[in-house]
């Protein structure tokens, strides 16, 4: 075992290693050449329809979640908010909205009216919703749509242009596979990226068509429309990841405890309270830190692990061991990973299920545990690097490390070694 900052804890006695629509704008930042796939599916290979059977859709009762009301021009009746109202703002009269009591939302890049605030004051501001209009010879969705359907992804309707990341099918997919990405801009020209897992392709794009630049009241109209969209993409987010919840929790419920399975004895680690499902398939819940199921991994036999579709994974981990124990806490991607260091340490092991996941996974345990040490056991990808590729196991694990002021170990490999976690 080796440290980045500390190696003063050692291996329990006699424990041994298991190895040798709507106008959309731009978030800030640069735009990306190149679309990676999502951390939690960095490892994983694409599944058979075999693997996939049995992940079905949740019919648990609706949770109601208030939608974010949009007031335009004629709505005389409307006096309050009951829920943020976002405005139109040319940025020459900010000043004239937040002493009127407006709000900024960084994130949003939009001026709102806050919730139960009167609303007539602002009413000059009120966006006309779905009026924004980017002056081009073409329509750039449509263009940006055929391009996506030319490098083989599936896509219904519009493309949504929002400067985020969305994954769909491409031609050959089966099931609930999304071998495909792209990432669309409206702002400026439009422009995008896309990607196909499947068959290789991986392309730039931008619009044929002429722009005639945008106004300062149509900058601020489009600002509140993306504001607005980008709300409500949130709380139906929310709303499915309870519906998501609701799901598993009957899963996990009705599956059986295992003591033994195929992927644990190739990774020569013990079930430390998982189940197995009807299937074969082993089930480990995602948790949070009250202990509440957001949505589970499903690791087939032959080791391929999926998460339940359309559930929290962000935050979420599995706890091996006592976390009442004193001492330090040791924080790891996967299940197997996790399970191998509590067996070296004896200590309480968190699994964080993928690299992308630790740092948010150590921020929720720092919040709780301020003065605890914190051990980041990252997997070390030592062959990327001869690659000259990034090092992401130990990257992911040094960078959630030091925003808790923790502490990263990392396993040792000689150049030839061909492993890279514990």
């Amino acid at each position: 075992m080796s440290a980045s900052s500390d190696d003063s804890y050692k291996p329990a006695a006699g424990a041994t290693s298991r190895k040798s629509p709507g106008w959309w704008q731009r978030r800030a930042g640069t735009r990306p050449t190149e679309i990676q796939p999502r951390d939690q599916e960095r490892e994983l290979e694409a599944p058979g329809p075999d693997e996939r059977a049995g992940l079905s859709e949740g019919t648990g009762p609706e949770i109601i979640i208030r939608p974010p009301v949009i007031a335009t021009g004629n709505h005389s009746a409307m006096t309050t908010a009951g829920d943020r109202t976002y405005l139109a703002v040319p940025y020459g009269e900010k000043d004239d909205v937040k002493a009127l009591g407006a709000k900024w939302d960084p994130e949003g890049k939009a001026w709102f009216v806050p919730a139960g605030m009167a609303l007539d004051a602002f009413q000059p501001w009120f966006p006309a919703k779905g009026q924004v209009c980017i002056a081009v010879d073409s329509d750039p969705r449509a263009e940006f749509a055929r391009a996506l359907r030319a490098c083989g992804l599936q896509i219904d309707g519009s493309p949504e242009m929002d400067g985020q990341i969305h994954r769909v099918a491409v031609e050959g997919d089966r099931g609930r596979a999304r071998s495909g990405a792209y990432i669309g801009y409206l702002d400026g020209r439009p422009a995008g990226h896309i990607q196909n897992f499947r068959t290789g392709i991986k392309t730039d794009w931008k619009a044929s068509g002429q722009i005639a630049p945008l106004n300062a009241q149509d900058r601020a109209q489009m600002a509140a429309e993306v504001a607005r969209q980008r709300h409500d993409r949130a709380v139906e987010r929310e709303r499915q990841y309870e519906r998501t919840a609701q799901e598993v929790e009957a899963i996990w419920a009705a599956a059986a405890p295992v003591d033994a399975h195929p992927y644990l004895s190739a990774k020569d680690v013990p079930s430390h309270g998982l189940r197995q499902a009807a299937d074969g398939r082993l089930l480990v819940p995602v948790r949070d830190t009250d202990g509440k199921i957001w949505t589970l991994q499903h690791i087939g036999a032959g080791g391929l692990k999926l998460f339940h579709e359309d559930g929290r994974v962000e935050g979420g981990h599995y706890v091996i061991g006592d976390l009442d124990r004193p001492g330090p806490l040791l924080i790891a991607e996967g299940y197997a990973t996790a399970a191998t260091v509590h067996e070296l340490t004896g200590l309480p092991a968190i699994a964080a299920f993928n690299a992308g996941n630790l740092a948010a996974v150590a921020q929720a345990y720092r919040a709780r545990h301020a003065d605890r040490p914190v051990y980041i056991a990252g997997d070390n990808d030592h062959r990327r690097e001869t690659e000259g590729k990034p090092n992401v196991g130990r990257e992911k694990a040094e960078q959630a490390a030091a925003l808790i002021s923790g502490f990263a170990l990392l396993p040792a490999f000689q150049e030839q070694d061909a492993g890279s976690d514990w």
